[in-house]
């Protein structure tokens, strides 16, 4: 599907001095790049922000999604709970916003491994308890 728009782009390694296929991490980068869900760099000369805004580039409707399915993923698979409270609590400021599209972008991450490896998702023990 549309995945391969992403997956089958090929980049230069410096390393391996050759063309090789995207890793996960890029793939995953390349969706949240695509999604809006990134941070802006927000710096000139020896000034760098501390706080920056979130990008209004990308997919809206595809953002929107994500961060609904990430809002109702932490609150049904505790693993995401958690994952949702780490990051709130880090955050200094924006915290539920901040964390949300930590997770959404968590989710995200899931939904591309999900669908390179054409699997559907399995709980863990303890996510088990899942239900609609």
């Amino acid at each position: 599907g549309e995945l391969h728009r992403f997956t089958e782009v090929e980049v230069w390694d410096n390393q391996l001095k050759r063309h090789r296929r995207r890793t996960h991490k890029e793939v995953t980068d390349a969706l949240s790049k695509f999604c809006g869900l990134w941070w802006k760099e927000n710096s000139s000369g020896q000034f760098s922000a501390d706080e920056r805004r979130l990008s209004r580039e990308g997919n809206a409707y595809l953002r929107y999604y994500v961060l609904a399915a990430g809002e109702r993923m932490r609150q049904r698979i505790p693993s995401f709970a958690a994952y949702y409270k780490q990051k709130h609590d880090q955050a200094t400021k924006h915290h539920h916003k901040r964390a949300l599209v930590l997770t959404g972008s968590k989710a995200l991450n899931l939904f591309a491994a999900l669908l390179r490896r054409q699997t559907v998702y399995r709980a863990k023990e303890g996510d088990a308890h899942l239900d609609a």
